[in-house]
């Protein structure tokens, strides 16, 4: 139905909204994750053109100072004229390398259990052939087209917001909070969203705006640059994946053990979510598989990190599933076994996915001799399977492979039953967020 103003520009996104009497904000935040202001001179800053006030911010994640302008453009020449001194607190030496030794560490302690089947202590003692693997998955941004933002007005017995959030209700109790008035005082208008993918599930942008607007006495309009939407995310999960498994002498899996090292989400947002160390969404796609194993266990290692970690897309799932189906290829190369053949035997128990498997391997081609153009381009096909979100998918990729260091995908295929079809995006191959000096 909104096809056409999407089309022709008239649509509404958040980043687009004007009001009557509105002044424009940007905001240096601190560069450490849960650092603070230590002082600042303003002095530059409030000597430019259409410079309003310049405003401390500290409360929760929002820990800062803003300049409030006339223009967006005033309020970013402002804010690069601060000088700022930070206290960057104990996260200052936090990198992306001791946050990957610390997870390894982790790794070697023992999780809460999420699932357990048979004995696969035992079993795993007994193995004909035991293989393991480790899997790192790094922190990754939304990088939502349009960056974070949000209009607050705040008046005597009223406020009005507007903003581009996939958490109405969140920010109607942001704003009662804030302001003290009662959420019936409260208009939350929900505007277009250039991308959510989970990140406006956060409401600290909009608690900047309405900070500003109580200081300004004014509408005020937030809003990030790309370069703060990247810095001061609330990133996808960084997480280590400890899998020791088995075979017996035919090549048929025996026991799987899956350790799932990694921040919580729901530890910050739902008080008293986490049962006896366990995180339930923590081991999604890495818990109840499809897959029939004797001998299963699946434990999660709740570790803390200093950096802001939320929602994103598939969250938790896009890093298991990675993992388990990585290790399930090892595994059919350990046995000597073609790889799906090797699912499909596991899969006998659910027919449901196995036909889907079944059909996305007919569609691929699997096992069909390869084309000359396909051997001299030494490409490889992969087949894989992810069940997330009561949704089953069977994937196929043509993989080419150039150099040691270098892999490309050169074509991807997909046959989804039931749920919507996302296009496959690079976070898989190249997307990370590095860290160094807290930073």
């Amino acid at each position: 139905m909104d096809a056409p103003s999407r089309v022709d520009g008239s649509a509404v996104y958040g980043i687009d909204v004007r009001v009557p009497g509105m002044l424009r904000a940007a905001i240096a935040r601190c560069p450490v994750f849960g650092g603070s202001v230590k002082s600042v001179d303003d002095a530059k800053a409030k000597s430019l053109p259409g410079v309003r006030m310049v405003v401390p911010i500290d409360s929760g994640s929002n820990r800062g100072v803003a300049v409030i302008a006339d223009s967006t453009w005033a309020a970013l020449k402002a804010r690069d004229a601060l000088k700022v001194e930070w206290e960057f607190g104990p996260n200052e030496k936090v990198s992306s390398a001791t946050l990957r030794q610390s997870l390894r560490e982790s790794a070697k302690q023992p999780g809460a259990i999420a699932q357990k089947i048979g004995d696969p202590a035992t079993a795993l003692k007994n193995a004909g052939k035991e293989v393991t693997a480790a899997y790192e998955l790094p922190f990754v941004a939304h990088a939502t087209m349009e960056p974070m933002n949000c209009v607050a007005s705040v008046e005597a017995g009223r406020c009005e917001i507007w903003v581009p959030t996939q958490s109405p209700k969140e920010v109607l109790g942001v704003a009662a909070k804030q302001t003290g008035l009662p959420k019936s005082a409260i208009t939350v208008n929900t505007t277009l969203l250039g991308g959510g993918f989970g990140r406006r599930f956060e409401t600290d942008f909009v608690a900047e705006a309405i900070h500003l607007s109580k200081a300004a006495k004014a509408p005020v309009q937030v809003v990030w640059t790309r370069e703060d939407d990247m810095r001061h995310d609330f990133y996808r999960p960084i997480s280590q994946h400890a899998l020791p498994g088995a075979l017996d002498p035919k090549g048929k899996l025996t026991v799987w053990k899956h350790r799932v090292v990694a921040p919580s989400i729901r530890s910050r947002v739902f008080a008293g979510a986490i049962k006896n160390g366990l995180d339930e969404g923590a081991v999604d796609a890495a818990k109840d598989m499809p897959y029939s194993i004797p001998n299963l266990e699946i434990d999660y290692v709740l570790v803390q990190t200093g950096v802001p970690v939320g929602w994103w897309r598939s969250v938790y799932a896009s890093q298991n599933a990675f993992a388990v189906e990585c290790f399930l290829d090892e595994l059919a190369v350990a046995g000597r076994r073609d790889p799906f053949e090797f699912r499909r035997e596991l899969l006998s128990k659910n027919p449901r996915m196995k036909a889907v498997l079944e059909l996305a391997a007919d569609r691929a081609g699997w096992g069909t001799p390869p084309t000359e153009r396909s051997l001299s381009r030494n490409r490889l096909l992969r087949i894989l399977r992810n069940e997330g979100r009561k949704g089953h998918k069977g994937e196929k990729r043509q993989v080419h492979q150039r150099v040691a260091s270098l892999v490309m995908i050169h074509s991807m295929g997909a046959l989804l039953v039931r749920g919507r079809i996302s296009p496959p995006a690079g976070c898989p191959l190249h997307g990370q967020i590095k860290e160094t000096s807290g930073k």
